[in-house]
């Protein structure tokens, strides 16, 4: 399926108050999640063309390829974060050694700012495996 010149975000997207919290680096990353996308047409649906995504759960990005954007690991990693915390992308399956973490465009970001918004975390919380890590080997400790 070749690729289109072109690439569309909804219109609310740019008004919205989660559109509003982005850096512009995680903007950009946002920007590069939607020119990733891939669409089938369907039939006509009233008298209109349909489409279809159809790798959305499937999407990759690495730090090595941002990278050539100018944009460092830790800006990525925080661009990811952002893009996720607000609901524009959730994690589909978490990558680990060679294999790229999967993402999907999410549409949780309609309902950011309200009491139906569901958040979502790309990583469990680094400052709890550091807690837990740190009470383990004062445990240990404890018992030599």
């Amino acid at each position: 399926m070749a690729k289109s010149p072109n690439f569309w975000i909804p219109r609310e997207l740019l008004g919205s108050q989660a559109a509003a919290q982005l850096t512009g680096k995680s903007l950009h990353i946002l920007l590069k999640f939607y020119a990733a996308r891939q669409f089938e047409r369907l039939p006509r649906q009233q008298g209109r063309a349909a489409f279809r995504q159809t790798n959305n759960g499937s999407l990759t990005m690495t730090y090595q390829q941002v990278q050539k954007d100018g944009i460092t690991n830790r800006q990525f990693t925080h661009a990811l974060d952002q893009n996720i915390e607000v609901g524009f992308l959730d994690v589909a399956e978490r990558g680990a050694m060679g294999h790229p973490t999967k993402y999907a465009i999410s549409e949780r970001w309609r309902k950011y700012g309200t009491d139906d918004f569901e958040k979502h975390e790309r990583t469990p919380d680094r400052r709890e495996h550091k807690i837990r890590a740190a009470e383990n080997a004062r445990a240990r400790k404890a018992r030599r």
